[in-house]
């Protein structure tokens, strides 16, 4: 698509390229030219130079209200970074990330990002690792040691093709780099161990012990996020975990330990070999037949058993034995045991996942000594328990705040004044809008005096598929219906299909017609009695009729399914009985006899009847408005191919005066497209 999308930096690294390698880890290089027509000594001159991206690229310690960003990271501990393309179409496909501190410059901390995520670390920096555009939302994580001071987290971001459609563009992400001052380093709670270790040893290297009881409390759900965001490597969202040794990390994602896991059905047995393909009519036993012209078994393959009379000879179905298992000497291998629920332990060792590591929840373990690191930033001097005394100049708890701008530090956002309109800034959130004297009216579900409870609920998807803030459920591992709560074990009933009751004649009271008997018409059962089908063959009278096997037929050569069809009264032309097996499932997968929706759909379910499974329908996420403040919600394309987080959902075209994602903040210079933020998924929050 980039071709040599970050050749990029050409005449500094000529071994530069659309998947990151030989970038330069310097957000500074010259790169981009004013004018994209004339070639000049600056890498990738058809390219624009790279100026400030202001709310186009944000880079950020949070993602909600920008006012609630943290300004202070935990010395090691992990810290979120969230990098935002907030126009729609947009999407940078180039990145430089790195960690410098402050004034001195030098690379620190250590980078962590989602598998499969579009980006790697091939040095100090991170990088773009190929040249596909990134998702509208991408998160890392940094963790920073003790000691390093105030740090700018700095980014570069690359947009658009390569030479020579010359539509592409350098930024840097905000109006100014992200700064982010030394705080208090703390006693952990969760620790993230290392290869195989149990908790009892994760926690004994921390200097504490395992604490089972947290573990349990706190351990058994995907609310477990929020209590280990900062001590491990863990993104959202969270998965269940059957193992003893879970809460853990692994290399495809973090699990909570389910204490209602459920044992997966044992997998069903593989058809028979036969000795030879299909085709010819069987001339001994391990023989195989194509009883596509033959009503028995249509459209099948049988392997002859046994026979049965006729001097060795098997001239039609009935005078042998047909069955689809394995050859007489044949072994099947012995599936392994499928995996069981297990209890968590503290002594459990991982062993389910290479690279795999546990989160323990442990106790006394060792507390930073007070006044470690640089708690004060270099501009005080700290006393007793993380006490800073500031420098002339500097305020704030950490002396992270400048009072004297010929101290030449990038200013730190100080609190605003108390505001003269209630509702600027916005009390009620994304999710609710605000009137009158700051009364908030919530949205799409959302409660609370400010609009910040999230309908989804622990529940809310039945616990197989994720909500979003709009209680719109993508299902997973199978599960179907609206709210995942469709098993895809679940089996459907028989659907029978019908004709009208027909006239019946009584002249006949047994078979009624079929191919076995083409000249009886099959309204000639006694009254009280229906003409019922088995198959195309044969059709019989009966008070009633059940469909499937019938045991009073077992052991017989017409031990066959009963389709149950009544015969007679209006014709049925042309009729087909459908079946799960042949039924569709648009927008969706089929497992068994479920259709689960593909993200951006919702419905589907078990089969009930006819040629398609119920409708997944298309989620119109502007219905209602999720857009505050006269803002217009676009849709965005489906593209399920890529998930959730990479073109389902919405964007807000926000009125003048209104940005965020959901045209929520108040006080922005004119109208903005997406604002601080594109809602993808509906996601909540």
């Amino acid at each position: 698509m980039f071709l040599s999308l970050l050749s990029l930096f050409g005449p500094l690294l000529v071994s530069a390229n659309s998947r990151g390698n030989g970038v330069p880890c310097n957000v500074n290089v010259a790169v981009g030219s004013d004018d994209v027509n004339t070639k000049s000594a600056n890498a990738m001159w058809w390219a624009k130079k790279t100026t400030w991206a202001n709310n186009a690229y944000t880079l950020r310690s949070g993602d909600g209200e920008k006012a609630n960003d943290p300004t202070v990271y935990t010395p090691g501990e992990w810290t979120s970074i969230y990098l935002r393309s907030n126009v729609q179409g947009k999407q940078f496909a180039g990145l430089v990330l790195y960690a410098e501190r402050y004034k001195i410059g030098t690379k620190v901390g250590e980078w962590s990002f989602p598998a499969n995520s579009g980006f790697h670390q091939p040095g100090e920096c991170v990088v773009h690792q190929n040249a596909d555009y990134k998702k509208y939302l991408n998160v890392f994580k940094v963790k920073i040691p003790a000691g390093s001071g105030p740090v700018l987290i700095k980014a570069l971001v690359k947009y658009g093709l390569a030479n020579p459609v010359k539509d592409g563009a350098f930024f840097w992400p905000n109006s100014q780099h992200l700064q982010l001052s030394e705080g208090v380093g703390r006693a952990p709670v969760w620790v993230e161990g290392s290869d195989t270790q149990s908790c009892t040893t994760v926690c004994a290297s921390a200097g504490g012990t395992c604490d089972l009881q947290t573990m349990l409390a706190d351990g058994q759900s995907a609310s477990l996020f929020d209590k280990v965001k900062g001590a491990s490597r863990c993104f959202q969202p969270m998965m269940a975990g059957c193992s003893a040794s879970s809460p853990a990390v692994s290399p495809g994602g973090c699990f909570y330990h389910d204490s209602r896991c459920e044992v997966p059905a044992a997998p069903k047995p593989k058809e028979r070999y036969c000795k030879e393909n299909c085709g010819s009519w069987p001339k001994q036993v391990g023989y195989c037949c194509n009883f596509i012209n033959h009503h028995l078994h249509k459209g099948t393959c049988r392997c002859l058993e046994v026979m049965d009379g006729n001097n060795g000879n098997a001239y039609s179905e009935y005078n042998g034995v047909w069955a689809k298992g394995w050859d007489a000497d044949y072994v099947p291998p012995t599936p392994p045991p499928p995996p069981q629920k297990q209890a968590l332990t503290c002594e459990a060792a991982i062993d389910w996942n290479t690279g795999a590591r546990r989160l323990c929840a442990c106790k006394g373990a060792s507390k930073p000594v007070p006044c470690a690191g640089n708690p004060c930033n270099g501009h005080g001097t700290c006393s007793g328990n993380n006490q800073c005394a500031c420098q002339e100049g500097w305020s704030g708890t950490r002396c992270n705040i400048d009072t004297n701008p010929g101290n030449g530090a990038p200013p730190v956002t100080q609190q605003p004044a108390p505001p003269v309109d209630p509702c600027c800034p916005n009390p009620c959130g994304a999710h609710g809008q605000c009137s009158g004297n700051g009364v908030c009216t919530c949205i799409n579900g959302w409660s609370g005096a400010k609009c910040n409870v999230d309908p989804c609920k622990t529940d809310s998807c039945s616990g197989h598929g994720s909500c979003s803030g709009n209680q719109v459920c993508t299902c997973r591992e199978g599960w179907g219906g609206a709210k995942c709560d469709v098993n895809p074990l679940t089996l459907p009933d028989n659907v029978v299909a019908t004709t009208k009751a027909p006239t019946n004649t009584g002249t006949c009271t047994n078979a009624c017609g079929g191919k076995v008997n083409p000249g009886v018409k099959p309204n000639c059962c006694p009254v009280g009695w229906r003409c019922y089908e088995k198959d195309a063959w044969w059709f019989s009278c009966r008070r009633e009729c059940t469909p499937g096997l019938h045991e009073d037929e077992k052991n017989t050569d017409y031990y066959t399914e009963w389709s149950c069809v009544v015969r007679g009264g209006a014709p049925a032309r042309g009729r087909k009985l459908n079946s799960a097996s042949t039924a569709t499932c648009a927008n969706g997968r089929i497992t068994n006899a479920v259709c689960s929706c593909n993200p951006g759909y919702q419905g589907g379910g078990l089969y009930v009847a006819g040629t398609t499974y119920p409708a997944c329908v298309a989620v119109n996420y502007c219905d209602p408005n999720p857009c505050l403040n006269g803002g217009k919600c676009l849709s965005l394309a489906i593209r399920p191919d890529l998930g959730i987080d990479a073109g389902v959902g919405y964007v807000c075209d926000c009125a003048s005066g209104f940005g965020g994602f959901n045209c929520h903040i108040c006080g922005a210079s004119g109208g903005t497209r997406g604002g601080t933020g594109i809602r993808v998924g509906g996601a909540g929050g």
